[in-house]
């Protein structure tokens, strides 16, 4: 592997872990799906912190603008109650990066929402 620190996970030689059972996924199984992917989160989060000495472990998550909407909704307001498909509280630009900071109890802020200033002097 080019870069074994890495995992990547939800991914079969088939595909993305699909396992809803509409031809498209319904907002219900996209909320299953992202309650899943949280759960997941944590549990590396959890992991990091009891191997990190101490210093802030990183963990870059990578995903669609609903799908990110979904999780930020999970992460910072701890429910996905007020979430509705196509209509984004969080909105997420293009290749933009958003911040997050997990304490070692596992509260999770926002550092920074949907941040291209890495991108900005290419538009």
């Amino acid at each position: 592997e080019r870069f074994p620190q890495f995992l990547a996970t939800g991914f079969s030689a088939e595909g993305w872990d699909y396992g809803g059972q509409s031809d498209k996924e319904s907002s219900q199984e996209c909320a299953i799906r992202a309650k899943s992917v949280v759960h997941m989160l944590r549990q590396s989060m959890e992991e990091l912190w009891e191997s990190s000495n101490g210093s802030s472990p990183v963990l870059i998550l990578m995903g669609h603008q609903t799908l990110g909407d979904l999780l930020l909704h999970l992460l910072l307001e701890g429910d996905c109650k007020e979430w509705q498909y196509g209509t984004p509280k969080y909105k997420l630009k293009n290749a933009s990066i958003s911040e997050l900071h997990v304490n070692p109890n596992g509260q999770v802020t926002a550092k920074d929402i949907s941040s291209d200033y890495h991108v900005s002097g290419i538009r």
